[in-house]
């Protein structure tokens, strides 16, 4: 019944919604509606191909770790770009649609996979808007574990929403509801620092194209302010 559902134990991996099964179809049903048609995340996530092609040789031979994979987009461009990629989610729902489309897909989380592997052992390490969902503690804890199985030369790539644009931080963040709390650029930056990791901070998707017809300069940083950039990327490299 409806009370033994509810009263069933659910294993704390993270403490996250993410912990909580019953509601994977429910974001697998978020995703395909709020996160936008596959072939325009394709587009975005493919703008970071560059800083893989970048990647030394000798690298380019070890595989790359996409956590969250989600709907799997980022695996797609990885494997047209002819990257080994293996995904992570805890979402049951979103492995298997990953798998049946032919990636290389884990249901487990981060923290235990990347325990599984050995040191120096990959290339990079991606996550595309998870950082959100995760407890600072276990997200510290991830990291350093990205940084122990990243050869040198490899490098992470997290993205977030930017909480800087106001339309994003005031209203488009609460949109998900297993959102925990906006991440500052400059915190998530320093998180990874202090891992170990140079970084950068790339500002991207601004939310609208201001009209070149304005002149205005107090106008132009309003609506920058506002219509900014929706996301941001930090690339920490291990150097």
């Amino acid at each position: 019944d409806s009370n033994s559902t509810r009263n069933t134990p659910t294993k704390t991996v993270n403490d996250t919604v993410s912990d909580n099964h019953r509601f994977d179809q429910f974001y697998k049903a978020f995703e395909d509606k709020f996160r936008g048609p596959e072939d325009i995340i394709k587009n975005r996530v493919k703008e970071h191909i560059p800083i893989f092609e970048a990647l030394s040789k000798e690298n380019k031979k070890k595989p790359i770790i996409d956590i969250g994979c989600g709907r799997g987009e980022m695996l797609s461009v990885l494997k047209d770009n002819n990257f080994t990629a293996i995904g992570i989610d805890m979402n049951e729902s979103m492995v298997n649609r990953a798998i049946e489309m032919g990636y290389q897909a884990v249901n487990t989380d981060a923290l235990s996979y990347l325990k599984t592997l050995d040191k120096n052992s990959t290339a990079a390490v991606t996550g595309f808007h998870i950082v959100e969902h995760i407890p600072f503690e276990p997200l510290m804890e991830i990291f350093a574990e990205c940084y122990r199985v990243l050869d040198r030369g490899g490098f992470v790539l997290f993205e977030t929403p930017n909480p800087e644009t106001l339309k994003v931080g005031s209203h488009s963040f609460y949109l998900d509801p297993s959102h925990l709390k906006p991440v500052p650029p400059q915190l998530l930056s320093f998180m990874l620092e202090y891992i170990g990791f140079e970084c950068e901070i790339q500002r991207i998707h601004p939310i609208d194209t201001l009209s070149t017809t304005v002149k205005s300069a107090e106008i132009k940083k309003l609506h920058s302010a506002v219509f900014g950039p929706a996301d941001y990327a930090v690339i920490g490299r291990k150097l």
